[in-house]
């Protein structure tokens, strides 16, 4: 994960630790347009932004994913990529979607 927020990016680096995922999951702090090179070696990109901030970052994003990666975007969605499977999930007591898309 890649995190700008500092009280988000130590949050994460906590629930990792607490749950046992550190030699799984790698969490970066800063701005992931930087961090080209571990976007192009992701398994799973997941992404809680807004649409208007999906639409700037989409062609850059799907550009940079290697081609097995999967992005899966919660609650907002992309302008030009389709879904290639949407689903429901809890977010903060609300049912919202999530969405998969491949390159």
């Amino acid at each position: 994960g890649i995190e700008r927020s500092p009280f988000y990016y130590l949050l994460a680096k906590l629930n990792v630790l607490k749950n046992g995922y550190s030699k799984d999951v790698q969490i970066y702090f800063g701005d992931f347009k930087k961090l080209e090179r571990d976007i192009q070696n992701a398994d799973v990109v997941y992404l809680y932004l807004l649409n208007s901030v999906l639409a700037n970052i989409e062609d850059w994003l799907f550009s940079n994913i290697g081609p097995d990666t999967r992005v899966v975007s919660l609650a907002f969605n992309f302008c030009k990529h389709k879904p290639i499977k949407t689903s429901s999930a809890n977010n903060l007591g609300r049912k919202t979607k999530i969405e998969l898309y491949k390159r």
